[in-house]
């Protein structure tokens, strides 16, 4: 099933809501998302009992393009994974020399999973990943290009499509050499999705309550948007 426009499922007021900086407007019918497991699935929170290094947590990025008609050929795409810690925590120390290199893996490749959406991709766009870490928030930042050698990709319009999907490997979540912090609460936030056709470039409104994702903890955390700066603990705090 696709997925429906609709306003936030935050547990505060809508009023509030509207008071971060950056909050898109849910009247938009273009718009960008996040979901666990599936393009479309509309899953929000991922609780992992991080007792296997099998597998992995996937989310997807998806958008459509209601008003603004076929959109497309390249896309950049900026996410940031804030946790709920003092320190980042071993198991998210994703970088060479780190306790989980390579953890993290980014596709635009079809997956049967995401069938309840549009697969736009005709010819597979080359990804350019960048990834940094604030150890003082403590945040990740992620960012993803990608580009269209051929100049042939379209989002086609009035649809949800699949963009792209991270992996989080659950490598070293158990036994001898097991990282610590698998358990540790994250809110994964969508700062921004643009789509390309040079000149052009349409930054996508970000769909209110879909623009986060919950790990190890409840949508109750992650469904409104924080402003750039915004730590764990100010996350926290409007919930109080």
């Amino acid at each position: 099933m696709s997925r429906k426009h609709r306003g936030s499922i935050a547990v505060i007021g809508l009023a509030a809501a509207l008071l971060l900086s950056g909050t898109p407007d849910t009247a938009s019918a273009d718009w960008a998302a996040l979901s666990w497991d599936a393009c479309g699935a509309e899953v929000l929170a991922k609780q992992f009992a991080c007792d296997t290094n099998v597998g992995r947590s996937r989310f997807v990025v998806s958008a459509r393009t209601e008003t603004l008609g076929p959109q497309g050929v390249h896309f950049e795409c900026e996410l940031e994974i804030v946790l709920a810690s003092s320190v980042v925590p071993a198991w998210w120390q994703l970088s060479a020399g780190e306790c989980r290199p390579g953890a993290i893996a980014y596709s635009a490749d079809e997956q049967p999973e995401d069938a309840a959406c549009q697969y736009p991709w005709f010819a597979l766009p080359s990804l350019s990943i960048g990834m940094s870490v604030d150890p003082a928030q403590p945040r990740i930042a992620l960012s993803v290009l990608g580009v269209d050698v051929t100049g042939t990709n379209q989002l086609p319009p009035s649809v949800e499509s699949f963009v792209l999907t991270i992996g989080i490997s659950h490598e070293k979540s158990v036994g001898d050499g097991a990282c610590a912090g698998c358990s540790t609460e994250a809110c994964i936030l969508l700062r921004r999705l643009t789509l390309i056709d040079y000149p052009d470039r349409v930054n996508m409104p970000l769909l209110l309550g879909h623009d986060m994702l919950a790990w190890q903890s409840t949508s109750a955390n992650c469904t409104v948007t924080p402003t750039r700066n915004r730590t764990w603990g100010a996350i926290k705090s409007l919930y109080r």
